[in-house]
């Protein structure tokens, strides 16, 4: 923050008081500077003849469901220029809320004639034409609505994998055991670790690209992983239950069927995740 200013680095090192670590000097500080970085992108859109928005409704760690705001336009040197513009808590997850929370970020901006295009993912609260967010037309009438292709893909493989055919559910479900085998153990942890140098990532049911990551991390230290369960099979100090689990992952890491669906979605999934 001081980089570049000799005045403030001075102010800083003069002020015993000041605690960079404290939470709330932090967020303040944090909030200057995205009200900061807001009215340059206020600036901007003022500036700019056309803007679309994209906006996607996520729940984070903490169980709180929040809207993702982010908006496309043109820079007067004709760049094209996407900008994270804001993060909101939404109570109300119907498209009718989901739309009046986009609303009042969008109305400081004063984009009625400038927005042109809207965005969202496949889910119907955001993208039905009767309550979904796409009745945002109703207040920016030239904004016309844009399907999200890569989110389409993705509803389509998800549900696919999760409902349609029953030996790719078994699949997943067979795959995300290996991640939860080894979370919040940290002796089993350390046997990963000691064995493949890696971790393996535990796939939320939201998100598709994340099931990627477990796959391939699967996938290639296939080999490693075995002889991680053999060795927590036959060494002394394991529990019972961990040497049952690690049988059963075991087993599952010499099935053929098993392997032949994990090699698949190693070479499909590299695919998807560059949309």
């Amino acid at each position: 923050m001081c980089e570049g200013d000799a005045r403030l680095q001075r102010h800083y090192d003069a002020q015993p008081v000041f605690k960079g670590t404290s939470s709330t000097i932090q967020n303040e500080l944090l909030d200057c500077m995205y009200e900061v970085y807001r009215d340059e992108i206020a600036k901007q859109v003022d500036e700019t003849s056309f803007v679309a928005v994209q906006a996607d409704e996520t729940t984070d760690v903490s169980c709180k469901s929040q809207i993702l705001v982010v908006l496309r336009y043109l820079l007067p040197c004709n760049t094209v220029t996407e900008r994270f513009l804001e993060f909101v808590e939404v109570k109300d997850k119907t498209g009718v809320g989901l739309c009046n929370s986009i609303k009042v970020i969008l109305e400081p901006l004063k984009l009625r004639e400038k927005l042109i295009a809207q965005t969202y993912d496949g889910a119907a609260v955001m993208s039905g034409n009767v309550r979904g967010v796409q009745t945002l037309m109703e207040t920016y009438p030239n904004a016309q609505f844009v399907h999200c292709y890569a989110h389409q893909l993705n509803l389509t493989l998800q549900q696919l994998c999760s409902a349609r055919i029953s030996i790719l559910k078994v699949f997943f479900a067979d795959l995300t055991a290996f991640a939860t085998f080894f979370s919040g153990a940290p002796k089993r942890v350390a046997a990963l670790s000691e064995a493949t140098h890696r971790r393996i990532p535990r796939p939320p049911a939201v998100r598709w690209n994340f099931k990627s990551r477990t796959v391939n991390a699967v996938w290639e230290t296939r080999a490693a992983l075995l002889q991680c369960m053999e060795a927590i099979r036959t060494q002394p100090g394991w529990d019972e239950i961990t040497i049952s689990e690690a049988y059963g992952l075991s087993k599952k890491l010499q099935d053929r069927a098993f392997l032949q669906l994990l090699e698949f979605f190693s070479l499909l999934m590299p695919e998807v995740d560059v949309l």
